[in-house]
């Protein structure tokens, strides 16, 4: 079924249900959600239906560009590697940078682990309540 034929059936059944008179107001109700229901369902089969041909069509290409030679992605490679030389070379020889934050006397560190233990033991007491 076509998306088109689905939204001509779901707006025929909602003429229906609307000239129908107003008896009563739960029956509306039921037989719009089962149209809203239905509507959705066929969107739904719609899209998944029609996913993988776009997919094939519109974004393939495009990633398949990016990742060619002369692309966008190797052109932003090339500009970065330009200009931080480091930056692409897998067999730079320098020693691993350290932080530049201080490093924490062993007490420091220590108080530091007994105050992130005893925060655990309040969230675990928290939760278990």
């Amino acid at each position: 079924m076509r998306r088109v034929d689905v939204v001509e059936e779901t707006r025929e059944k909602a003429r229906e249900v609307v000239s129908g008179g107003r008896e009563k107001g739960g029956m509306t109700k039921r037989v719009l959600v089962s149209l809203a229901a239905s509507a959705a369902s066929g969107a739904a089969a719609y899209a998944a239906r029609m996913a993988p041909g776009y997919f094939q069509d519109k974004v393939l290409p495009k990633l398949k560009e990016l990742t060619s030679n002369g692309g966008a992605l190797d052109k932003a490679k090339q500009a970065v590697e330009n200009a931080v030389p480091s930056v692409g070379d897998g067999d730079s020889q320098e020693a691993p940078r350290r932080s530049s934050r201080p490093r924490l006397s062993p007490a420091e560190a220590e108080k530091r682990q007994r105050e992130r233990a005893e925060r655990r033991r309040e969230r675990k007491a928290a939760l278990s309540k």
